[in-house]
């Protein structure tokens, strides 16, 4: 019985250990290999597109400009070059500083794909062979990711949000603790920033956020959700609306 029992519990000791060390380890190699991307010329060169964000970025240090666009292309936000305007800051310009901002963006969502996949697959391994994928992808992918172009690497990490996001909602959509209101404008502020910064985020948000509010509300009778939704994405709208006011004057 106590055999039994202690072999029960070093099982448990063992999946424990395996399933908190492959993030740990996919992590690590994340940072690695992105480290090594920008350690070659490819990394460490931009082109004419990331000077731009890079100017940008200069401009917002200085005070000079608070962009909400990229200048001469109205569909790419400058949020990469607030963030990179922090890193210039402390040290200096430089293409390796202005695609810092990306590199912690795929480190972190990585982890959430790996849970993405954890929870689609239902399969530990799959899982972290399928986010190995996302790590080891091909050059073009790693390029755009990368890249501070106004909103690639951003939908990279969007679209990790805003999946993990709808999951979770759905998953409690039958459970009687209720979501917070709080969690679901946090969840339309994430939908309405990303869409912002580049509207290919549309595509995730009409295919995961949507039908998860739809499901959660039709489900629990719930119509405050939306309205705690729909204000939350208004706020991360904000940008936007900001940027078309001034335009029209």
């Amino acid at each position: 019985m106590r055999v039994g029992l202690l072999t029960y519990k070093m099982t448990k000791v063992k999946s424990l250990i395996i399933s908190s060390s492959i993030p740990i380890m996919l992590i690590i190699c994340s940072i690695i290999s992105r480290i090594l991307y920008l350690s070659y010329p490819i990394g460490y060169f931009g082109d004419a597109d990331e000077s731009v964000f890079g100017l940008m970025a200069l401009e917002i240090m200085e005070f000079k400009s608070f962009p909400i666009y990229c200048w001469e292309a109205h569909y790419a936000g400058a949020f990469v070059s607030y963030l990179a305007a922090i890193i210039f800051y402390f040290f200096g310009p430089g293409f390796v500083q202005l695609r810092l901002p990306m590199l912690l963006m795929f480190i972190i969502s990585i982890p959430l794909f790996f849970i993405i996949y954890k929870k689609t697959l239902n399969d530990l391994y799959s899982a972290a062979t399928s986010t190995l994928i996302i790590i080891f992808c091909p050059f073009i992918v790693l390029y755009y990711t990368m890249g501070a172009f106004g909103g690639y690497g951003e939908t990279y990490l969007g679209s990790s949000i805003i999946m993990i996001m709808s999951i979770y909602i759905c998953e409690n959509a039958n459970s009687s603790n209720k979501i917070s209101y709080l969690f679901m404008m946090i969840f339309g502020l994430c939908c309405g920033l990303f869409f912002y910064i580049l509207p290919l985020a549309l595509p995730v948000i009409l295919a995961f956020a949507f039908p998860a509010l739809y499901f959660y509300k039709s489900t629990n009778q719930d119509k405050k959700s939306t309205l705690f939704f729909c204000s939350g994405g208004l706020i991360g709208l904000l940008p936007v609306m900001i940027y078309i006011i001034t335009q029209c004057r």
